[in-house]
């Protein structure tokens, strides 16, 4: 049987891929092979419709399925799903362009104290997160950062999330999945590095490191949440010794531990706590010697809400604003007017808060507020003796936190007292390599500086559903 050929272009670009493939092979897996970013966030099943491709040429007959996705005009202009796409002829497709997510580093400020005999050295610290990855060269004499290299992670072709990556690897993936972060650090290490790098330190969560790894990962998909291993990994990549920073448990990993490290230096010694607001909202509550640490599922809310290239924290504001206006309830009902399209953003052409996100918001903050409860009842204090609070990732650098309190998302207890710091896993890794190079045979562990530590799940929790429920209206703790 003779091979077909498919024509890959990208939307807006003049360039294009052509690979040979056998009749019958799936759209998605061909773009996949082909290294072509495709949004899947459900991993090829074919329920998010986020694998949107044009077909120029030799278009399947669509699917029931797509149906429900594309309206008769885009089904005629040829609009299907990759995941569903089987072909049998010649084909020209078109992909639209990802949205690139700009990571940002807005930290607290870190004491560093000069180090003698670094002049001109320098070491690299990495962020592996579910969407981006950033990686920044920095002075070892000074601490000083000189360059960044960021991009948007490339596992995505896989899926957005976590769970899609690791039924992903648990299918024969492993492997491709580490090689993909793999190729990405090695290109990151070009861009910045040198002979004059000493080493890299790699913050990540939990599953992050075990696709690097290539560690088996189906301990961390279902209970009771085993990880292979938790504990500091020595390794080497791009020909630099790497060390990747250690973690908590299979849901609070080395972003978290990196997280503390950046922001314990400002604390003072009443309880900190620590959000960090991703795909997966992880939250730590610390002090000298204790740390209570849980994961609550936030899916893209965020994140950003992709289809309408929103970041989550714009979406917050928006919704805040929407409250006051009184054009949702504080159940979270958009008012009849609007009930059918949505509400129209000034600033984004032709582009709609719907119902739909509005419910992923709801969802996401609730989780969030289930969280901080329990980790507050876990150490045995009152929301208000939280001396400090800090929301971190990509979401704390833009958050408005008039906003956060206005939707109910943090409770009035967190006034005057928290603080939007940005990227403290890739802040928390500089302090890491502080310590590497001033101690330099120091070992790290999941468990070190906190002889009393708790990981709660929350799933487990006898009354999370009452809670979370509860936290699902957008009411605040105060009139809006």
């Amino acid at each position: 049987m003779s091979e077909l050929q498919l024509v890959i272009k990208t939307e807006n670009e003049t360039s294009e891929s052509k690979l040979f493939f056998e009749s019958g092979e799936s759209l998605l897996l061909l773009c996949q092979k082909a290294g072509i970013p495709v949004a899947a966030n459900c991993g090829g099943k074919g329920i998010c419709g986020k694998c949107r491709v044009r077909f120029l040429k030799g278009a399947p007959l669509p699917t029931a399925q797509e149906r429900r996705f594309f309206s008769p005009d885009e089904l005629r202009h040829g609009y299907r799903l990759a995941c569903l796409s089987r072909l049998y002829t010649d084909c020209e497709i078109e992909v639209p362009k990802l949205r690139k997510v700009d990571a940002v580093s807005k930290a607290p400020d870190i004491k560093w104290k000069p180090i003698d005999g670094y002049d001109g050295k320098y070491f690299i610290t990495t962020d592996i997160g579910t969407t981006t990855l950033v990686m920044q060269k920095v002075s070892a004499s000074d601490g000083q950062v000189i360059e960044t290299y960021k991009t948007v992670n490339a596992q995505n072709r896989f899926g957005s999330d976590v769970i899609s990556r690791l039924e992903a690897s648990e299918h024969g993936h492993r492997v491709e999945l580490s090689h993909i972060i793999r190729d990405q650090l090695c290109q990151g290490v070009e861009k910045l590095g040198g002979d004059d790098v000493l080493f890299m330190v790699i913050a990540a969560n939990t599953t992050m490191v075990h696709l690097l790894m290539e560690y088996d990962v189906q301990g961390l998909s279902k209970a009771p949440f085993d990880a292979v291993c938790l504990d500091e990994v020595r390794t080497e990549i791009a020909g630099i010794e790497t060390y990747i920073m250690p973690g908590y448990s299979a849901f609070v990993g080395g972003d978290i531990f990196s997280g503390i490290l950046a922001v314990g230096s400002t604390t003072n010694n009443s309880p900190t706590l620590l959000i960090d607001l991703g795909t997966n909202a992880e939250m730590v509550l610390f002090d000298s010697d204790r740390m209570a640490a849980t994961s609550a599922a936030a899916g893209s809310a965020f994140d950003s809400i992709a289809d309408v290239g929103l970041f989550g924290a714009d979406v917050v504001a928006i919704l805040y604003r929407l409250l006051k206006e009184h054009r949702i309830d504080c159940h979270g009902t958009l008012q009849d007017e609007w009930f059918a399209q949505g509400v129209a953003i000034e600033y984004k052409k032709q582009v709609y808060i719907t119902q739909d996100h509005i419910r992923r918001m709801q969802l996401a903050k609730a989780a969030v507020r289930c969280g901080i409860d329990y980790l507050s009842e876990a150490f045995g204090c009152a929301l208000w003796e939280i001396g400090q609070v800090y929301v971190a990732g990509g979401f704390g650098y833009y958050l408005d936190v008039e906003a956060a309190f206005g939707v109910g998302l943090l409770p009035d207890a967190f006034r005057g007292k928290t603080f939007a710091c940005g990227n403290t896993a890739l802040s928390g890794a500089r302090v890491y390599g502080y310590d590497k190079l001033v101690i330099k045979d120091k070992l790290f562990s999941n468990v070190s500086d906190f002889p009393k530590k708790k990981i709660i799940n929350l799933a487990m929790e006898p009354d999370f559903s009452e809670r979370y429920i509860s936290y699902l209206d957008f009411s605040s703790d105060h009139e809006i």
